[in-house]
């Protein structure tokens, strides 16, 4: 109810209403009819309720119930006028409708307040979420222009990278080719060079023929002159003695003078004289000397046809004594078969030999020669006699000695380059490195198959196909120039091998690969696992081969390969230019083959010249014996013995004289992810792959009175090492002698480095670690210690076993002539050695000096405390005034005396933490004794091997 009605009821009989809104706020006088029921019907004061049938049935209709005629409203007074019930009820039901509608009005507001709150809260999250909105939109924007500018970043990046890697590309193209041109250049040079050297030889050849012609001319003008002398005196004699005899003896005198020229004739002209009447010849010895030929002699430039020609057949031989050394081939002198179907002539060197030309065989090269020189073959195998080959042949298959020409005793030529066998079958597949089981025999120039005591010797062979070389396939090849098959007492000498896609000579065994009756394993797995070595009698072997004298380069792998030998010799050979310039996986000039068992292999009195690889290698093999070679400019090593799958626990390198060729290098290989810019002078390593080989419990290894020259870094390869030393046997007790060597370059990682680690991955079992070792009596004059290496490193991984072995240096003399930039000046040895003695070295090490000179770590199990005797050693540096105080470095565990000492002829600080006395006398002595026990022990262990007998006397006489 609004308040106009509710101030209308209280003032009830006061205040006049109307129930027209028009007049409902007139005022009339005398108006008899209730004024309150007007007020009531006023439409807007009852809140919607109708009490129009509450009036009485008169006042239906009409517009008012007031009196219009007088349009006073009638006054009412609450104190003058009484309400009648139906107004009390009709009050009563006003008020409840008035409080009802105020309810209902306040709920209104509350919900038109909650709408309100809501909508206001509806406006405020809608202005959050469109907040968050234009946030995200804004922070998409952000993003997607971050986005565009990396990516504008990145394209550009992209765009930058692809210039510069087109630019290294092309800068390294450029030098690819620069270095392709000087290599190709280098070839001509070298090529043009041999070329230049054959055209003097054979100029000089031709001289010495027709020199040779003009000498026997000479002398057979001379000794015609001297008989016809002779004659002429005898016949003045006659003459005289005739005119002193009677006119009766004149037919008798004149008989008598006819014998002077009977004899004559007999010297000079008699094609029918035989040899005993000839080796009486008067003739002076050099009659013969433009004809005699040593058919193994490098130096004689004369064919064997040339000779024939200079041969006349009325020719005496010379006499006993003079300067002739071989027999030389004269068709004159064969002897006519049984059969009547070929000759057989005499070698005084090779005996007995069938002569290939005269079987048809081609000594042009232009004809294939194979169906004559296996008809050859057959004669000479029938008479148990060598084949002879005087020219240049070509054969489209290989020349085989095996069980259908058994007899055939070898095969020789008038000398490498003189006779020279061309051949040039394709190999079929590829060579598999991974195991070396493939049987290639077949593609082999010539094969000695399961025979022995043959010779092959003074001839070349080349092989001529064009397959040599294929990009990332180091070991493809399957050709080898000479092949000797489950051999004995085999000679090949002075022979020249080229081209070959494997090696130019190799000896090996297909039987090492076969079953024994009864066995389920190979004699080579057999051999692998223990359970027989070389004593077992029907182990596969090549026994007492040799090589010898003969020049093997510009082949695949290597110029020679052995595998499945027992006391092997190479000796006096010229091992150059194998393998090829673009890969450095391969190329050795001999080399014994990995995953083969070899007991005993000699190289001795080699030259080995810029080999791509290694200059000598063994790669399995044991009681190995290498002196007295000559290694030039090999490219990763000079030497290297190491194994992988058979023992190895005696070595012997002396002698030796290797020279770093720093030009010869390897920039980029030609195969992806690989490097090669390490340099070894000489390197031993034991168990490369830490297998049990079921080696023995004692180990010898002597490297000593070696030179090593022109040692240099390139592109600071830390594997660079003068002397190289690396043990795996997790129990060998071994020895190791580093004694007399000189080493000297421009700079180098290691002098010497013995880097050993017993740790057993298979068994995860750590090994003894440390065992005896000596370096002492070397000599090494360097320009620079590059650095993150030491001049002298001996350490030995997973050691922390208990003490074993000892480590010298004694009467070393070393000088660093420039910088010596190690983490060690001389010396750093970590070890579980009982023993250090660092004594008589005398080192002269110029540059700047901040670190130890020497630096001893003790490992071992922490039991007992290691011993270093640093004693007598004399120190040259450019340090003004004293050296600092930590020229020596070593751990707590250790006890150390050091005693007489120099630095620039002060004396350097003594120490003694052993806790008694010890005299310089009893260190030096003691250490002394040391070093002579081991040089005895790894002398007196030189493998016993079976003598070489120097002229294969076992071969029935061949030679």
């Amino acid at each position: 109810m609004s308040k106009q009605t509710l101030s209308a009821l209280a003032n009830h009989g006061q205040t006049t209403i109307h129930t027209s809104p028009a007049i409902s706020n007139t005022t009339g006088q005398g108006q008899t009819t209730s004024s309150t029921l007007n007020a009531l019907i006023f439409e807007h004061s009852m809140g919607g309720i109708n009490i129009a049938t509450a009036l009485p049935k008169q006042t239906y209709g009409k517009t008012n119930i007031t009196d219009t005629s007088n349009m006073q409203p009638t006054k009412f007074s609450m104190n003058k006028a009484k309400l009648t019930p139906f107004e009390t009820q009709l009050l009563a039901q006003a008020k409840a409708a008035a409080e009802k509608k105020a309810e209902q009005e306040r709920a209104e507001a509350a919900h038109k307040a909650a709408i309100a709150a809501a909508e206001k809260k509806a406006a405020q999250e809608r202005a959050e979420i469109a907040h968050k909105i234009a946030m995200a939109e804004a922070e998409k924007k952000a993003a997607a222009e971050k986005k565009a500018a990396q990516e504008r970043a990145e394209i550009a990046h992209k765009i930058a990278m692809a210039a510069a890697e087109k630019k290294a590309a092309a800068e390294k193209k450029a030098a690819q080719e620069r270095a392709e041109a000087e290599r190709k250049a280098a070839r001509e040079k070298a090529e043009a060079e041999r070329v230049a050297l054959e055209q003097k030889r054979e100029i000089d050849r031709k001289a010495a023929i027709i020199s040779a012609r003009e000498k026997a001319e000479a002398a057979r003008k001379a000794a015609d002159a001297a008989a016809k002398a002779e004659l002429a005196e005898k016949n003045r004699a006659e003459q005289i003695k005739h005119s002193e005899n009677k006119l009766g003896n004149h037919s008798s005198n004149e008989e008598e003078m006819s014998k002077p020229a009977k004899n004559t004739g007999s010297k000079t002209d008699n094609p029918s004289s035989d040899k005993s009447h000839v080796g009486k010849s008067t003739l002076p010895a050099q009659d013969n000397t433009g004809k005699v030929t040593d058919l193994s002699d490098d130096n004689n430039n004369a064919t064997q046809h040339q000779n024939n020609k200079n041969v006349s057949p009325t020719q005496p031989a010379a006499e006993k004594g003079t300067t002739a050394t071989a027999h030389i081939h004269n068709p004159a002198e064969g002897k006519q078969s049984e059969s009547g179907d070929y000759k057989v002539y005499e070698s005084k060197q090779y005996g007995r030999y069938i002569n290939v030309n005269d079987f048809g065989a081609d000594p042009t090269g232009k004809k294939d020669s194979l169906a004559a020189i296996k008809a050859a073959l057959e004669a000479a195998h029938k008479e148990k006699a060598m084949l002879f080959m005087d020219g240049t042949y070509y054969i489209s298959d290989q020349i085989v000695i095996d069980n259908n020409t058994s007899g055939v005793k070898g095969i020789f030529g008038s000398g490498m380059g003189k006779t020279q066998i061309n051949f040039d079958k394709a190999q079929v597949g590829i060579f598999n490195s991974n195991t070396n089981h493939d049987d290639v025999r077949a593609f082999a120039g010539i094969l000695v198959d399961g025979q022995n005591g043959k010779t092959i010797a003074d001839l070349s062979v080349r092989y001529t196909n064009a397959d040599f070389y294929r990009k990332d396939l180091s070991y493809f090849g399957k050709v080898n120039g000479i092949l000797v098959n489950d051999a004995d007492n085999t000679l090949i000498s002075k022979v020249e091998v080229s081209g070959a896609n494997r090696a130019g000579v190799t000896f090996t065994s297909t039987a090492a690969l076969m079953r024994e009756a009864g066995y389920k394993l190979s004699y080579k797995d057999r051999v692998a696992n223990g359970s027989i070595d070389d004593k077992y009698d029907s182990l596969p072997l090549g026994e007492n081969n040799r090589i010898i004298d003969s020049k093997l380069h510009h082949n695949r792998v290597a110029g020679a390969l052995v595998s499945y030998q027992k006391n092997f010799l190479g000796e006096g050979n010229l091992l150059s230019w194998n393998g090829h310039q673009d890969d450095g996986g391969t190329g050795y000039g001999m080399a014994a083959a990995a995953g083969s068992y070899n007991y005993g292999i000699t190289y001795r009195k080699n030259t080995t010249d810029h080999n791509y690889r290694k200059g000598l290698d063994v790669h399995d093999g044991t009681n190995v014996l290498i002196e007295n070679n000559t290694l030039n400019g090999d490219r990763l090593y000079g030497i290297a013995v190491y194994n992988r799958q058979f023992s190895l626990d005696n070595v012997k390198i002396s002698g030796n004289v290797i020279t770093q060729d720093t030009s010869f290098r390897l920039a980029v290989d030609d195969t992806p992810g690989y490097d090669y810019h390490m340099y070894s002078g000489i390197q031993v390593q034991t168990n490369t792959q830490r297998r049990d080989l079921h080696s023995k419990d004692k180990g010898y290894f002597d490297i000593s009175n070696n030179t090593i020259n022109n040692l240099e870094v390139y592109k600071d390869n830390i594997q660079t090492y003068g002397i190289e030393f690396r043990n795996h046997e997790q129990k060998m007790d071994y020895t190791l002698n580093i004694t007399g060597n000189k080493i000297s370059g421009e700079s180098t990682k290691y002098l010497m480095a013995v880097i050993n680690d017993t740790y057993a991955p298979q068994t995860h079992e750590k090994g003894i670690g440390t065992s005896t070792i000596n370096i002492s009596d070397n000599v090494a004059d360097i320009g620079k210690i590059k650095s993150g290496a030491v001049p002298f490193y001996i350490e030995e991984h997973h050691s922390d076993v208990p003490m074993h072995g000892s480590v010298t240096l004694n009467n070393n003399a070393v000088t660093v002539r420039e910088e010596s930039g190690g983490y060690a000046e001389f010396a750093f040895m970590r070890t579980n050695a009982k023993e250090y003695n660092v004594t008589n070295n005398t080192l002269s090490l110029h540059g700047h000096l901040d670190n130890g000179i020497v630096e001893v770590r003790s490992t071992g199990d922490g039991k007992v405390n290691a011993n270093l005797n640093m004693a007598n050693n004399t120190l040259v540096t450019d340090i003004k005034g004293q050296i600092y105080k930590t020229w020596l470095r070593y751990e707590s565990d250790i006890d150390v005396y050091a005693n007489s000492n120099t630095h620039n002829g002060d004396t350097l600080d003594n120490v003694n933490t052993k806790g008694s006395n010890v005299s310089m006398s009893d260190v030096l002595v003691s250490v002394s004794k040391n070093i002579n026990t081991i040089q005895d022990a790894v002398y007196s262990y030189q493998h016993k091997t079976l003598p070489v007998t120097e002229d294969h006397v076992h071969t029935n006489g061949i030679l």
